[in-house]
């Protein structure tokens, strides 16, 4: 089996290729938390942690951020009640072990372990680029991107079909057995861009004004849930051109691995399910966000008072996902709006396609 780990530092001027080390990673690990079974998806990209874990139960995928420090990993997970967990350990051998934590009110020892049928089967590939618009002032704007990507490995039964998904959803040229040297041109073609918009910028008008010069683009693709008929890749993007906070936003994209087919809201429930889902949504916005039965949405700090189903969904065993991206049902400051639908709600609209996928 072909297996590297592929590192691609580029700077303006200069490029570097590295394989091996441990610049980049993903792992997935399984274990038990407080007596119950979890999944944990990372991914290591320079020096971030990002991705996802879940309690098997429950199967719905929270968002997990860290750092690493020689072979110290600390993870914080948030839920949507505002509830933090925190994991803090070390990475030894084949075992990620130490202390979980939720709000600092429990605590419980946890070792999870290298789930090497998944983590053999997936390499993580990114590139990153940053340099100041003024090498020698010292608070020059500075244009930086960073593009990372999860890419099935050779050997992997679903390979070929991740892989053409993948190029799709980054409108990439299919066909590619490798997509490090095609996120490069992407990086290259933004730095080119940048300078190019600001040739004629002099010291003075950026030293009064370096933020608005400043432009950060990421993008960052990776494993949310996977299983033997079902795949979630989730894409996270950020961008800062200047003002007073960039965006972000997080896209989801579900597989049906048997098939080998994308999974579309359509395929998932029958038509009087979709028209049961904005109360569905409703409903479970209140529970998860402990908002009063008496407020409208509206009076809760949403833009409407009637929550629509958006595409970008997942779908697990467990629920039926939906992310809202700033902006889009509600104000910056609420961040993205992710709204959990419980399959003992959803169960009686399932398309039978779909039910089978899901045992």
């Amino acid at each position: 089996m072909r297996k590297f780990l592929l590192l691609i530092t580029v700077y303006f001027v200069l490029t570097c290729v590295v394989f091996g080390g441990d610049k980049s990673w993903f792992k997935s690990f399984t274990g038990i938390i407080g007596g119950s079974p979890v999944t944990m998806h990372i991914i290591k990209y320079g020096e971030s942690i990002q991705g996802y874990y879940y309690y098997n139960k429950y199967s719905i995928p929270l968002n997990v951020l860290g750092t690493e420090k020689g072979d110290s990993l600390s993870l914080l997970a948030y839920l949507n009640s505002g509830n933090t967990e925190r994991f803090r350990g070390r990475v030894v051998g084949e075992s990620y072990s130490g202390i979980w934590e939720l709000d600092t009110t429990k605590t419980e020892p946890f070792t999870l372990k290298d789930n090497k049928t998944i983590s053999e089967k997936f390499e993580y590939v990114y590139v990153y680029g940053t340099k100041k618009l003024f090498e020698k002032m010292e608070t020059s704007p500075v244009a930086t991107y960073t593009e990372g990507c999860i890419w099935p490995e050779d050997d992997y039964e679903n390979s070929e079909f991740l892989r053409k998904q993948i190029l799709k959803a980054k409108n990439f040229p299919p066909g590619l057995n490798s997509i490090g040297s095609r996120m490069l041109e992407s990086k290259n073609a933004f730095m080119k861009e940048y300078f190019e918009q600001n040739e004629k910028t002099d010291t003075a008008e950026a030293g009064d004004m370096s933020w608005s010069y400043t432009m950060e683009v990421q993008d960052i693709m990776t494993l949310a849930y996977i299983d033997k008929n079902i795949a979630v890749l989730s894409r996270f993007w950020y961008s800062f051109s200047g003002g007073a906070h960039g965006n972000y936003g997080t896209g989801f994209y579900c597989y049906d691995l048997k098939d080998q087919e994308e999974i579309k809201l359509e395929d998932v429930l029958i038509p009087g399910g979709i028209l049961k889902l904005p109360e569905l949504l409703d409903k479970n916005y209140r529970k998860q966000n402990d908002v009063d039965p008496k407020q409208t949405l509206s009076e809760a700090g949403l833009f409407m008072d009637t929550i629509k189903a958006n595409d970008n969904f997942m779908i697990t065993p467990g629920a039926l996902i939906f992310n809202y991206v700033p902006y889009e049902i509600g104000p910056y400051a609420a961040g993205q709006i992710v709204i959990y639908i419980p399959m003992s709600e959803i169960e009686p609209y399932l398309k039978p396609g779909v039910k089978k996928l899901l045992k």
